[in-house]
């Protein structure tokens, strides 16, 4: 754990961030199919990124953004090799892949009042965020029915 919070260095503080990419990563590399194959196929395929020629027209608090979260795939790669996962580096798109989907959705939640266990929670890719990610669409809305999900294929 040492070696893992030191290749992270100024990003710990993502640590729990660091093991949920780490698991959908893995996840992304098992050959399909497998239990989790309809979840990732509901994702998005790819994730935009920023060319240098972008970034460098950004203005300077969102460039800053951009940038930190560079800094912060690096250090997951970092994180990953520390762990023997050499796999899961820079070069391979399913790292980078597995890193944006898990930043574009992932979230704490709060406890609800009165609940026995007070800390946060992290949540990935509810349900709901699993509809019409893909093309074509695997949710239909009809008019006076039920909302219908087309098998995964």
């Amino acid at each position: 754990m040492e070696a893992l919070k030191e290749a992270l260095g100024e990003f710990s503080l993502h640590e729990e961030n660091f093991w949920i990419v780490l698991r959908l990563y893995r996840l992304k590399c098992r050959p399909p199919p497998h239990r989790f194959s309809p979840w990732l196929d509901a994702m998005p395929a790819a994730f935009p990124q920023f060319t240098a020629a972008e970034l460098a027209c950004l203005p300077f608090y969102a460039r800053c953004a951009a940038q930190y979260q560079d800094g912060k795939f690096q250090a997951f790669c970092r994180a990953a090799a520390a762990l023997g996962e050499g796999g899961f580096c820079a070069d391979d798109p399913r790292a980078r892949w597995a890193f944006c989907a898990v930043n574009s959705r992932f979230w704490k939640t709060n406890p609800l009042a009165g609940a026995q266990d007070r800390r946060q929670t992290s949540e990935l890719v509810p349900l709901g965020d699993m509809l019409n990610h893909r093309d074509p669409p695997n949710v239909e809305m009809v008019p006076g029915t039920r909302t219908t999900c087309a098998s995964p294929t």
